[in-house]
């Protein structure tokens, strides 16, 4: 090999690999040395929190390890008898479904939310405890533009706690409801409307499908005729329910409606033709923010307004 000479009678230095005393490092003379967490020419990659070279960071499912085989979370629970992590139930029920339904793209937009109305809509459709109803995947298949079909896998859980909770005495009872409900949405397809669901209330909604806790009963209880008309919020402070006790001598429509301070109009709790008696009615205000309010009474001649504090 013809050695490289600097200037007239100087040859290049051993170990330099030129005149201007650069070393090869392993990259080319004078170029830096293997670099970054893989130690190659020019790299830059540098080790992601879990000290994996150019990883993901610490996004597993356990920090920088997934969940292991045979457990469902990362403290080493297994599932119980209701597909319940690290639960100790014994299950009187547990059902896995599925159901095809026919949606807009828009409708997809927020899968989460999307699954929980789904979830409260079945519930309400077969009269279940709220949260025995799980959504555990979503699959969909354009259609067009703007329309989507969807599969949606789910599972139906109740302990015999729960069980007792519903009108149903087993398995095939639900089932059998099930598949008729399956059946109306796969054909009419889905509308989520939260209201009153029951028939049975005053405020009863005929178009919700999902029943928000907002149902509002009148109920009477036993004494003497009253002699007098009379008015009264119980408890006052209140967070967020208060019952309204109210009594009327004689026949007559009464209307009770609750107002903000600004005087508007929030809800109406009565206005129905009573008989002589005591009564009362809930107001649950957990959508209205702290704050004053007014329940005004009317029957008749007979006014009466009192005054409400919303803490919460």
């Amino acid at each position: 090999m013809k050695a490289e000479f600097c200037f007239v009678i100087l040859a290049v230095v051993p170990g330099e690999c030129d005149c201007a005393g650069n070393v090869n490092l392993g990259c080319g003379c004078g170029e830096d040395a293997p670099s970054g967490c893989d130690e190659t020419c020019g790299s830059i990659l540098e080790n992601d929190l879990c000290g994996v070279c150019d990883g993901p960071g610490s996004t597993y499912e356990c920090g920088c390890a997934d969940i292991p085989a045979g457990e469902c979370d990362c403290v080493g629970n297994v599932w119980d008898e209701c597909g319940v992590c690290g639960g100790e139930s014994s299950c009187a029920v547990y059902i896995e479904s599925s159901v095809t339904i026919n949606v807009d793209e828009s409708d997809l937009a927020d899968l989460e939310t999307f699954a929980e109305n789904l979830e409260a809509f079945i519930e309400t459709a077969l009269d279940l405890p709220q949260g025995t109803v799980e959504v555990i995947s979503i699959d969909g298949t354009e259609l067009s533009r703007s329309a989507t079909e969807i599969e949606v896998e789910f599972t139906i859980t109740l302990t015999e706690v729960k069980l007792a909770m519903t009108n149903f005495n087993s398995v095939n009872d639900i089932i059998a409801v099930l598949e008729m409900v399956e059946t109306e949405i796969e054909v009419g397809g889905i509308e989520f409307i939260y209201g009153c669901t029951d028939s049975g209330a005053d405020n009863y909604d005929e178009n919700a499908t999902i029943d928000n806790d907002t149902c509002t009963y009148l109920a009477i209880y036993q004494s003497e005729k009253p002699e007098d008309y009379y008015l009264y919020t119980y408890p006052n402070p209140f967070n967020p329910i208060t019952s309204i006790l109210f009594s009327i001598p004689q026949m007559g429509i009464v209307s009770i409606k609750a107002y903000d301070i600004m005087g508007r109009e929030l809800k109406t709790l009565s206005n129905r033709n009573l008989n002589p008696g005591n009564y009362s009615v809930n107001w649950d205000a957990s959508g209205y923010p702290s704050g004053v309010y007014f329940v005004k009474m009317v029957s008749g001649e007979y006014i009466s307004t009192q005054k409400l504090m919303l803490v919460k």
